[in-house]
């Protein structure tokens, strides 16, 4: 009997010292299917409340720091192809995902004389020195908007 109250006794004050943390951290994706997604990947032991918000791209997380670690969470969400601020997308799940929510490829800014980027594919009188400027600005629209 005295073991079952020590051990008793030992369980609930672990549970005290449980800690549930909240943070948020930002997750690329694009739409609801992103966000269904995302959410649902985090519907694990330990993680109590998530939720993803397209717009600013940013996930609130509320979890049990004794059952998950961040770094976890950020594998979870890996793992179904979206990339967070600690974890690459999963290359496969990343292709498999829809095209609405294949991550977007940045344009490229005029580059010097090598013509990378949007450059490469405009004649190169239509990406002159001041063309350039204007592209490197990113308010107005220079050769990378063609």
């Amino acid at each position: 009997m005295k073991n079952i109250i020590i051990i008793a006794l030992f369980l609930f004050t672990n549970s005290l010292f449980a800690k549930n943390v909240t943070t948020t951290f930002k997750i690329d994706g694009n739409c609801q299917l992103c966000k269904d997604r995302i959410e649902k990947s985090l519907d694990i032991s330990g993680v109590t409340f998530a939720e993803w918000d397209p717009e600013t791209k940013l996930i609130t997380v509320r979890f049990n720091d004794n059952k998950i670690t961040l770094e976890e969470i950020h594998a979870a969400v890996g793992n179904v192809g979206h990339a967070t601020e600690k974890v690459s997308a999963n290359p496969d799940k990343q292709a498999k995902l829809p095209a609405c929510c294949q991550p977007k490829k940045p344009v490229k800014a005029c580059s010097s004389s090598t013509q990378k980027g949007c450059c490469a594919k405009t004649p190169q009188k239509a990406c002159d020195t001041k063309e350039k400027q204007a592209c490197s600005t990113e308010k107005k629209k220079g050769c990378c908007s063609k």
